[in-house]
């Protein structure tokens, strides 16, 4: 089978770098240090970062835009946090901050525009003004995708739909040139997702609050033996516990959960709380989670096969080794995000390759502006 990105489209690729990609990245940082005020759009997380990186530059934001109630009015970083309001100067600028899957970013940047500021994306802020702070989730320096071409041309003879092709496609050129245009639209989570069992488990590697266990467990009710929401965060934990508890039967009596993190081994991790999604494994976390494997859970549990969703922010290459036993038998079919780290996108299928060739996979995006990003791999 030919790869759909080799010759012309890798030719093309080398194209936008050395023509336009650094042209604009060059445009933002005059339009960042010529503006009369620059904005923040967004005093969460990531908001905070911007506001300390225009700080190292000597470049001190005006303050933040919200729309959150609670944070108006309040100080964060230092900086006062403004409903968000029309502009009151022609060359006003707004960072939007905001990474969301829920929130595309072209949606806010017609927002922001039209009350007359100029916007940036964050994606955009990062590549231009703050190498030092990638990767970030799958941002990473452009000449890294050029550099692993010969990987992705790998996963890109090994998609099995057009589909999945397209969606590399996009995303590839969305990484390139930063073209939220490029981007393909979100799709349903679990679609073209079936293995065809009969009876089997299913475990929710970083389930949160229980958005995606229920979604899943009715989707595929039919043979389902049990359904285990694994969440190392307490308080997404307890969230978890309560989306299950007001599940109707039969489901409800299928469905449990476990304040874990998944990983290569059992045993106990650092991990950074309190971050709602965002919360993960750090080797500078303040706090101690125990940890799992997948292969472990399912022995337990005496399932023989398992469908498995990992999105376990950054630890699915971990998550993957821990479930070696099923992989290697054909047991597992899993859904795993690959939107943490640049080169996971084509890493992670590599990674199950080599412990079972026969796997075969879809990529799919459920998410905004790169987010929510997942391989589907497939025992044939």
């Amino acid at each position: 089978m030919s790869s759909p990105i080799s010759g012309g489209f890798l030719c093309d690729c080398r194209a936008v770098l050395a023509s336009g990609a650094s042209e604009e990245l060059e445009r933002i940082g005059v339009m960042l240090q010529s503006a009369d005020k620059i904005l923040i759009f967004g005093a969460g997380q990531n908001g905070r970062m911007v506001a300390r990186i225009l700080g190292l530059r000597g470049l001190r934001p005006a303050g933040f835009l919200d729309d959150t109630p609670e944070k108006s009015g309040a100080m964060v970083s230092g900086l006062p946090v403004r409903p968000v309001a029309p502009a009151d100067g022609a060359r006003s600028v707004v960072i939007c901050s905001i990474y969301s899957p829920a929130v595309s970013y072209r949606t806010l940047n017609e927002r922001i525009t039209a009350l007359g500021y100029r916007s940036i994306s964050l994606f955009e802020f990062l590549r231009a003004f703050a190498k030092e702070e990638l990767p970030f989730y799958w941002l990473g320096p452009t000449s890294d995708l050029l550099e692993s071409a010969s990987e992705i041309e790998w996963l890109a003879s090994r998609l099995r739909d057009d589909r999945s092709k397209q969606e590399l496609l996009g995303h590839l050129k969305f990484r390139l040139r930063l073209d939220f245009a490029a981007l393909p639209d979100p799709a349903p989570l679990g679609c073209d997702f079936n293995p065809g069992w009969f009876e089997f488990g299913l475990i929710d590697g970083g389930a949160y609050t229980g958005d995606t266990i229920t979604h899943l467990t009715n989707r595929f009710s039919a043979g389902l033996l049990f359904g285990l929401g694994v969440e190392p965060d307490p308080a997404n934990y307890a969230g978890l516990l309560r989306t299950i508890a007001a599940c109707e039967e039969p489901l409800r009596s299928k469905l449990s959960g476990a304040n874990a993190a998944l990983a290569d081994k059992p045993g106990t991790m650092r991990f950074k709380g309190g971050a709602r999604q965002a919360s993960r494994l750090a080797a500078d976390g303040a706090d101690e989670v125990v940890t799992v494997t997948v292969d472990q859970l399912a022995e337990e549990r005496g399932s023989p096969k398992v469908i498995c969703k990992l999105d376990v922010e950054g630890a699915e290459s971990a998550a993957i080794d821990g479930a070696q036993r099923l992989i290697r038998a054909g047991h597992v079919a899993l859904a795993i995000s690959v939107y943490h780290r640049p080169d996971d996108l084509w890493r992670i299928p590599q990674q199950i390759h080599a412990m079972n060739p026969s796997y075969s996979f879809t990529l799919r995006s459920h998410g905004h502006d790169g987010s929510d990003l997942m391989i589907y791999a497939l025992p044939r």
